[in-house]
């Protein structure tokens, strides 16, 4: 008998541990959070029989302590399997009270006849097979046999046959281990006992129980086998994955030995090179691109454990490339990574960027030149009228003299001379303004915004200012041309951009508040802000005087120029050390 408790107990032990050393985490299936319940139940019956066998070996002896180990060590054991079943019957949608309150209740009774009861070591031991191993074991059969149907549309060979088996095999042992328990006065312990059971089969029911743990314990450990088997197809779906964005992706990933071999290349980009990836196994990067010196100074580079980064062009197509060792668990280089992707897309898109940046930038210095060639108009003009008035007096003076048909012929001459170069002017100067259409356009301000903040992506993200769009999802209608509204976009973010504190991290944010008749769009940043005697010349008030072409304050003068020329109006509200918010308002003739 000692000998086989040590095997009953052992068999407990080793369920327990390999489910505690399987590993589980992620796993797809519900029950493998759950395990660990039946973890605890091997590792609690394995150290009572145990208990058992020490008390067998020291049968002669006071085994008091042994006794006391043997009543809490049962009954928590079979409680593991009660709330196991139970918690596994509520992930599996039962939501009935009872189950909440079974685990609770069995354990109150069973303490209730522990208490109540004269000879608390029988009935104790008793009533934790009847109250707690009955229920237990039948539950968790139950929930085993709730999992065939899933377990069945898995590819795992024999996982629906050892849950069968693994279901049968703790319902058998729960009818042995709960139902037979030793002699008493009371049914059903009165025919299915420990004595009864010995004289019909010959054998102690201890060895029925150790065969259905043994066996239990066996397709239990089978069973585990199902998270290899998901630990296996998530790598291979793994693997998959990134052979397949490899192979997809316009890049080249290769690998290179101690030798200088490439051992691993793949990717989409070689077909665009028209390279095969067999044909290149075995070669030194440097020798299939021997007209890009880089990748050589990066291979020495990367055998010395430094990474590299660069660029370079191959049959007209850009790359950039990012090269880096490979090192043992020492820290020794055994070889390089590299990765090399097409990016001759992202260099038309950033050509692209430059080339409207440059048309609005143009469009830029026309405005400026236009208001410009308004104030020089206006001051020519001004002594060009005065000398008009003063050669008319002249004539009139010498309008009885006796050369006047000489006089009057070179004051005629002067006046002519005079109207040349104010019809010149008013030529240039009508040139010079904006042209405007009574058209209606319609214009998405979210569509236009997005496109500015993509403009400005590279600027704001080193300038360390964080933009963001706000109740911009409006189309408006109005008179204003769409490329006259971008201008100012431009110049009041390219303004924050400037304002910007490139240490600490920024934020500007373009709302717009919409009424009947106009919008209010609102440029709110959070930079340095202006103290109060920019403010009061930060629309260029006297450009002519101080400002140059091109320079920030006239592009600030342009937004004002263009915004009131729409009948708008714009205004700035500012904090030195606070930031700014600009208000621009145009009218609209209707938002869709």
């Amino acid at each position: 008998m000692v000998l086989l408790f040590l095997i009953y107990g052992f068999s407990f032990f080793v369920l327990s541990l390999s489910i505690l050393i399987y590993p589980k985490a992620g796993s797809r299936f519900d029950m493998a959070r759950r395990l660990w319940l039946i973890a605890g139940f091997g590792l609690t019956h394995g150290a009572n029989e145990w208990v058992d066998m020490f008390m067998l070996i020291r049968a002669d002896q006071d085994n008091f302590a042994l006794e006391a180990a043997h009543l809490v060590l049962l009954p928590v054991s079979f409680m593991f399997l009660v709330c196991f079943g139970v918690l596994m019957l509520r992930d599996l949608g039962q939501k009935g009270l009872w189950l909440k309150l079974l685990p609770w209740v069995l354990g109150m009774a069973w303490g209730v006849v522990f208490i109540l009861s004269e000879d608390r070591f029988l009935m104790g031991d008793i009533f934790s097979r009847y109250l707690l191993c009955i229920p237990g074991t039948f539950l968790t059969a139950l929930v085993l046999c709730l999992k065939i149907p899933k377990m069945e549309k898995t590819r795992f060979a024999g996982v629906a046959v050892n849950l069968k088996l693994a279901a049968l095999t703790i319902l058998g042992y729960g009818f042995f281990g709960g139902v037979m328990v030793d002699e008493a006065d009371f049914f059903p312990a009165t025919i299915f006992n420990y004595g009864n059971f010995r004289e019909l089969a010959g054998f102690p029911v201890q060895v029925v129980r150790a065969g259905c743990a043994l066996l239990n314990a066996y397709f239990m450990v089978r069973l585990l086998g199902i998270f290899h088997w998901e630990s296996r197809q998530a790598l291979n779906e793994s693997e998959l994955r990134f052979h397949t964005i490899v192979e997809t992706a316009p890049l080249i990933l290769f690998m290179e030995d101690q030798s200088e071999e490439i051992s691993y290349i793949k990717g989409r980009g070689l077909a665009v090179l028209g390279l095969e990836a067999d044909e290149l196994l075995g070669q030194p990067m440097s020798a299939l691109f021997p007209e890009v010196p880089q990748i050589e100074t990066a291979r020495r580079r990367a055998t010395e454990g430094y990474e590299s980064v660069f660029q370079f062009c191959v049959r007209g197509i850009s790359f950039e490339a990012r090269i880096s060792p490979l090192t043992n668990e020492c820290g020794e280089v055994t070889g390089l990574i590299g990765i090399a992707v097409d990016i001759s897309e992202q260099e038309e898109i950033r050509a692209e960027r430059e080339k409207y940046l440059a048309e609005i930038g143009k469009n830029q210095r026309l405005v400026e030149l236009g208001m410009i060639s308004t104030k020089m108009v206006q001051e020519i003009a001004e002594p060009l009228s005065m000398t008009h008035l003063l050669m008319e007096r002249l004539l009139t003076e010498y309008d009885g003299s006796a050369d006047k048909a000489t006089i009057s012929q070179t004051i005629k001459k002067g006046f002519s001379e005079i109207s040349k170069v104010t019809s010149i002017l008013e030529r240039f100067n009508y040139s010079a303004q904006l042209k405007h259409e009574d058209k209606v356009r319609p214009i998405d301000l979210y569509q236009l915004g997005r496109r500015m903040m993509e403009v400005f992506g590279n600027s704001a993200l080193n300038a360390r200012l964080r933009m963001a769009l706000k109740d911009m999802d409006l189309v408006v209608y109005m008179s204003m041309p769409e490329r006259e509204l971008e201008q100012v976009f431009f110049i009041l973010i390219q303004n924050a951009i400037d304002a910007a504190d490139r240490g600490d991290c920024e934020d500007l944010t373009v709302s717009c508040q919409a009424e009947e008749k106009q919008i209010t769009l609102l440029f709110n940043d959070t930079c340095r802000g202006m103290s109060l005697e920019r403010r009061e010349d930060i629309f260029g008030a006297k450009y002519g005087e101080k400002y140059e072409l091109g320079g920030k304050g006239m592009g600030m003068a342009v937004a004002r120029h263009l915004v009131i020329s729409h009948s708008g109006e714009i205004e700035v509200e500012s904090e030195e050390g606070r930031g700014s918010t600009f208000k621009v308002v145009l009218p609209v003739e209707r938002i869709g």
